[in-house]
């Protein structure tokens, strides 16, 4: 007999542990991801351009927040909400990976650790004497990567989304 169970209307712990991520049927794919992440490039486009007209374009201020921002943007929403406002325009939602729980700030971090390392690379990279070819190949192969990994998985995993245990479902 099959589950008459209705579906929940949205990812929430309590639905998850009860009916878990694979009852939804429905794994982000690379382009709803692709579409939340440009959502969130103009949300931050708009911050970061209204920092810049208050604190001047060239500012060591404005360089510092459009460098740091992005990150803390992103670990806060996902940690806090599962998901930043691109994702939820997507209807997209960052969970754990054993699709029981939601995520917290250790996971959102760890999901952002790297591009992190790399961007204080780039900010203390001229003291250790890195050339910034070096750097914008490795962050170009990091990108290849995530690319990659999402095409060939069948939830559509990222590779941060493997370090840091997360999955992204539609909410």
């Amino acid at each position: 007999m099959a589950d008459e169970t209705p579906k929940p209307d949205e990812v929430t712990v309590e639905n998850l542990q009860k009916f878990g991520a694979r009852y939804y049927g429905r794994y982000s794919t690379f382009w709803g991801r692709l579409a939340a992440g440009i959502l969130d490039a103009l949300v931050l486009g708009f911050v970061l351009f209204s920092v810049g007209s208050i604190f001047g374009m060239g500012s060591k201020t404005a360089r510092y927040f459009s460098d740091i921002f992005p990150y803390v943007y992103s670990v806060v929403s996902h940690g806090k909400y599962g998901r930043t406002i691109g994702k939820k325009l997507m209807g997209l939602k960052v969970i754990d990976k054993s699709e029981q729980q939601e995520i917290g700030y250790r996971q959102a971090f760890i999901r952002d650790a790297f591009p992190i390392s790399i961007t204080l690379l780039v900010l203390i990279g001229s003291s250790w004497g890195l050339v910034q070819e070096q750097i914008s190949f490795v962050n170009s192969a990091w990108f290849v990567l995530e690319v990659v990994t999402v095409l060939f998985n069948q939830k559509r995993r990222a590779f941060h989304d493997y370090i840091a245990g997360t999955v992204v479902v539609k909410a």
